[in-house]
């Protein structure tokens, strides 16, 4: 007996004996670990098609609004320019970059500014649609132009208005026929008295 005892005093420890259930938990956890790699894969590609295609969209809409024949713009609840098309860069002189941002005294003479103020107002505190024609002196006071120009509310889910979207054209030479027209019709060619 005694050397039973000493042979199991001596003798190298035996390894303890894995339960297979930590065996199963491994497995299992190496499988969820595989699958959520899988998953998270799979939600990558998906997210990277959608930003694509969100792009293209949006690469869309830009060739669009650059496209028409009118100046199209968003302002914010600041009265800055949040977006611009390409014809409202064109008439301001300026890269996008350099009229996002920026309120309209940077663009327009101190009278302009007061008049798109008033009628902006009304769209961003009432929530109206205007539709008005507008005539703009440029900062410089070297170019006056007369627009017709409508004025959306952008909302929120709730209701609430975040910006307005603007859309104007610009009718200066029809303004001027107008004016041309009338004054031939009332005033005498020549002498320019009334007829």
């Amino acid at each position: 007996f005694r050397e039973q005892v000493i042979a199991r005093w001596v003798a190298a420890p035996r390894a303890p004996a894995v339960p297979p259930a930590v065996w199963w938990a491994v497995a299992g956890l190496g499988g969820l670990s595989a699958a959520g790699l899988g998953l998270s894969q799979m939600l990558r590609r998906r997210v990277a098609r959608q930003t694509r295609d969100l792009r293209a969209s949006e690469d869309r809409l830009a060739t669009i609004l650059n496209s028409v024949d009118a100046f199209i713009y968003i302002k914010d609840r600041a009265l800055r320019y949040q977006y611009a098309n390409r014809k409202v860069c064109d008439l301001f002189g300026r890269p996008l970059e350099r009229v996002v941002g920026r309120p309209d005294a940077d663009f327009f003479d101190p009278a302009t500014c007061a008049n798109l103020r008033s009628n902006d107002l009304r769209v961003l505190e009432k929530g109206e649609r205007v539709e008005t024609e507008e005539t703009n002196r440029s900062a410089d006071g070297s170019v006056l132009a007369t627009y017709l120009s409508i004025k959306l509310p952008l909302r929120r889910p709730d209701g609430s208005v975040y910006a307005l979207c603007g859309i104007s054209t610009d009718i200066t030479r029809h303004r001027q026929a107008e004016d041309e027209i009338h004054r031939l019709a009332f005033y005498d060619p020549l002498t320019g008295l009334p007829n």
